[in-house]
């Protein structure tokens, strides 16, 4: 059958099987290559005994446009693409029947979780500077697209111009606008988040979270379908890679409380124009009624998205999106974070955290949804009234009702209850403030202990402690536990390498990982992770080159193992993020040993599955090594496209092209000349 008969779909389908079975090739020769290692390697330790802008000045490298890859569509609408367990229909099939409860949804700030962006809404023609990144960023129009441009800034007393660093399309807004709103850009057939976000406190924009520093990410960072969990209503992986999907409804609907409706609308439907009966509808048909949840439930079901840790794990061959409303949340995902400090931050303790040390709720049965309605959106003097109502349900008897008089708590707090009981807190997101969720007699703001001593300032723990943000749940056996700690404590390492306190946490990493794995439960995230954690730990012993080539062997070995699990799983091979991390550590590996032909098919591969500069850049090196120097020009100027904010890349391209292009050579290090003097302090 030839390629004109077949679907989109089945095209994507094949071009990916192609594209795994070249992984498949690569794994072969790297299993090849690396018998005679694995046999004269030394033995291992103990632990380790186991098994378009300025800068790219490029006509052939087409300007990002807007691609219709992610268009929202109505879940009525879905035919072949649309997913048949659980059988999502989308929040307007309910409106038929549950019109009242779907119009005034419309009004909460979850139904505005996710938007196409409004050209009409947005603030335009505005410039921001960033002094510490020697940034400034435009948002600006054109035709009916909303573009934030990224320019590099002239030192003072420098006549150059701005310099054009990137250039991107918005194409849905994050967030109802209530605190902020963020940016998703489109690249081909990425999604990426912008610096810029919108803040509805100071009605300007600024630095999105995470990106206010010097040296930020610029446009690298790609969204997963995981990064939207907390902000879609539903969404489908294509060809099952993280980083490409369709967006089947964008904002938060009913049935990520309610579940999936298919089989209820087929249900009611089938009864069209006939007395509808009275007993319950089939088991098949009935939906989740959370206030018939027991209280776990009904907080998982506000946890899937507002309990978030540093390092998330999910359970093995979980993805957020597996959950459905009545489990138990921990059981898809797990999350982890550290307390750095002692006393912690108020920065660390989230909301779920601090309501658990109340004593409302440790007393009582209370959740979530007893003052926050999921249905509707209430203001003002309703809202306030209506908390200060579900107080005074428990608070009523003489002993526990407020000692200040009536007139006294008017003239102090307009005589509301959440305004001294749950004070407002600086947020670490800028430009915001946050809820303090711990209900009690707060001193001060600072909220002093109950001696009205001053607050001790927070010192930092010589070996941080990990802090689980869920129990356990009864359905994961022991070893499914270790697993998912070992992974987290990979995880939070991972995201504070170069922190001197950090060696505890990598050593136990490194144990609890080396544990799962010998004990036969290592998957392939745990290898993965192994795989990670020992090249780390490689390039941290440069002083002593044995060890460094050691470690580098015993990571490969490890990445090999988890390709290979992968190749194992139902299914076949697919790109999760462990092959990803894993091929990165192969890649590195040949690289290493001169072995720069198999570095480059490795590197090449993992161009297809994600969206990383450092992959452009590393097979651009690797492709100059073998002497292909228009491939390398080619790959270093994609990784320029995806984070122009790096001198080494520029320069590194300047010296492939010095002998065919040494105008376009020069211009590409005087680039880099100035991003590194705009990265001086």
């Amino acid at each position: 059958m030839t390629d004109r008969f077949l679907s989109p779909r089945r095209k994507r389908l094949i071009a990916l099987d192609r594209h795994m079975k070249r992984v498949a090739v690569v794994l072969l020769a790297m299993i090849l290559g690396c018998q005679k290692l694995a046999q004269d390697a030394p033995e291992d330790t103990a632990q380790q005994r186991t098994s378009t802008s300025d800068v790219t000045n490029d006509s052939s490298k087409a300007a990002p446009v807007q691609t219709d890859a992610r268009e929202s569509v109505s879940m009525k609408q879905v035919k072949s693409d649309a997913p048949t367990k659980p059988q999502w229909i989308g929040s307007e099939s309910c409106r038929e029947c549950h019109t009242d409860r779907h119009e005034s949804y419309q009004q909460s700030h979850h139904s505005r979780s996710l938007t196409a962006v409004d050209a009409s809404t947005e603030k335009l023609d505005d410039k921001i500077l960033h002094e510490r990144s020697h940034r400034k960023y435009e948002v600006t129009k054109r035709g009916d697209t909303v573009w934030h441009i990224e320019k590099l800034l002239e030192r003072s007393g420098d006549s150059t111009e701005p310099l054009t660093l990137s250039e991107f399309p918005i194409r849905y807004v994050m967030g109802s606008g209530k605190f902020a709103k963020g940016y998703l850009v489109a690249d081909d057939d990425y999604l990426l988040q912008s610096p810029l976000t919108w803040y509805a406190k100071s009605q300007q924009y600024g630095m999105s979270p995470g990106y206010d520093t010097p040296m930020h990410g610029s446009f690298s960072r790609a969204i997963t379908d995981q990064c939207l969990f907390c902000h879609a209503g539903h969404v489908e992986r294509r060809d099952n890679n993280p980083h490409h999907f369709t967006i089947h409804e964008l904002a938060i609907g009913c049935e990520r409380c309610h579940g999936a409706g298919g089989d209820h609308v087929k249900h009611y439907e089938s009864l069209a124009g006939k007395e509808l009966p009275s007993q319950t509808p089939p088991a098949n048909a009935s939906m989740i009624n959370p206030t018939k949840l027991s209280r776990e439930a009904v907080q998982s079901l506000c946890a899937q998205c507002h309990r978030q840790g540093v390092a998330p794990v999910s359970a093995p061959g979980k993805q957020d999106w597996d959950f459905q409303p009545g489990q138990d949340f921990a059981a898809v995902k797990f999350n982890y974070d550290l307390i750095k400090t002692d006393p912690p931050t108020n920065e660390f303790v989230g909301h779920f955290a601090q309501l658990g040390e109340s004593k409302c709720y440790q007393q009582s049965q209370m959740t979530c949804i007893t003052c926050h309605s999921p249905h509707q959106h209430t203001s003002g003097d309703a809202l306030h009234n209506l908390h200060r109502q579900q107080c005074n349900s428990c608070h009523q008897s003489e002993d526990q009702s407020c000692s200040l008089e009536l007139q006294t708590r008017i003239d102090q707090a307009q005589n509301r209850c959440v305004s001294c009981h749950m004070p407002k807190r600086d947020s670490s997101v800028p430009h915001t403030s946050t809820t303090d969720h711990r209900i009690a007699v707060h001193n001060s703001v600072a909220h002093r202990p109950p001696n009205g001593a001053p607050e001790a300032e927070p010192t930092l723990l010589k070996k941080p402690v990990v802090y689980p943000l869920q129990d356990v749940p009864e359905s994961m056996t022991q070893q499914q536990a270790d697993r998912m700690r070992a992974l987290g404590l990979f995880g939070l390492f991972r995201m504070n390498v170069g922190n001197p306190n950090m060696e505890s946490l990598f050593n136990d990493a490194n144990r609890a990982l080396t544990q799962i794995a010998s004990s036969g439960q290592g998957d392939e995230a745990v290898f993965a992770a192994m795989a990670s954690l020992t090249q780390i730990q490689s390039q941290m012993s440069v002083a002593n080159r044995t060890e460094a080539a050691q470690k580098h062997e015993y990571a490969m070995r490890c990445a090999q193992e988890a390709i290979r699990l992968n190749e194992l799983a139902p299914g076949g091979s697919h790109p999760t993020e462990s092959l990803g991390d894993a091929m990165e550590v192969a890649g590195k590996y040949f690289s290493s040993i001169g072995q720069h032909q198999l570095a480059a098919r490795v590197f090449q591969d993992l161009t297809a599955i994600r969206r990383r500069k450092y992959d452009w850049a590393t097979l651009g090196l690797s492709l100059g090594k073998i002497g292909d120097n228009v491939g390398a020009a080619k790959a270093l100027r994609q990784a320029i496209h995806i984070h122009a904010g790096d001198p080494d890349v520029y320069e590194i391209l300047a010296i492939v092209l010095k002998s065919t292009d040494p105008t376009e050579a020069e211009r590409l290090n005087r680039i880099a000349a100035r991003l590194r003097e705009a990265a001086k302090p």
